[in-house]
């Protein structure tokens, strides 16, 4: 059985990917500081870890141990400049670092950015941090050289309790700008994370996908 550690599991994209992962029988590791609303399946377990603590990492990864797949979906928003940074920026780069000697030939990092990366963001250190994961994704397929595939996903705007925090008008203009017309379903960047973590070639590496209807 495959494995998979999905880090912010308890709700929205990764409470999505984690259903995902298990719908094809996965065995899941689902790293979050609480889970409110447990996910009760016989391969899942609940990892109960501050990403904001880099320093503690290696604990982490010594409880793991080895992983088939790195999820890195944990995000903040609107909070204190140093735990976005250190959640949204830091953990990723050094989740992916520590887990690369007990990740197999062909092992994969999938990290969530948002098109905040590239189109800027009214929380600065919010569109920064996801600018930096897209940068970051490019620079550890380099350094991992073939052995893991590492790809990002950049959604524009998704039905999850993040989407509270954003302005009215500004969901408007983005649903308004997207060719659908709409925001975009959990599930939908579930299904493309799954994607890049199992049946994409790996010719595919370093690379963003865009997940936003065409914005």
């Amino acid at each position: 059985m495959k494995t998979v550690l999905i880090t912010g599991a308890s709700k929205g994209i990764g409470r999505a990917t984690v259903e995902k992962f298990l719908s094809e029988g996965w065995k899941v590791f689902g790293v979050a500081r609480t889970f409110i609303d447990p996910i009760v399946h016989e391969n899942f377990e609940e990892v109960l870890f501050d990403l904001s603590q880099i320093s503690n990492i290696p604990s982490l990864v010594e409880q793991v141990k080895v992983i088939d797949v790195l999820v890195n979906n944990a995000g903040v928003m609107n909070v204190e400049r140093d735990v976005e940074i250190a959640i949204n920026m830091i953990a990723p780069v050094e989740l992916a670092l520590a887990f690369e000697s007990q990740m197999p030939q062909g092992g994969r990092v999938i990290s969530v950015a948002s098109i905040a990366g590239k189109t800027g963001h009214p929380d600065v250190w919010y569109g920064a941090t996801k600018a930096a994961v897209i940068n970051a994704t490019k620079s550890l397929a380099k350094k991992f050289t073939g052995k893991i595939i590492c790809n990002a996903v950049a959604p524009g705007p998704v039905d999850t309790e993040m989407l509270n925090q954003i302005p009215e008008e500004r969901k408007k203009q983005l649903c308004d700008n997207a060719a659908t017309g709409r925001i975009a379903r959990p599930e939908e960047v579930a299904q493309t994370i799954y994607w890049l973590a199992v049946e994409s070639p790996e010719q595919i590496n370093g690379e963003t996908i865009n997940v936003n209807g065409g914005i």
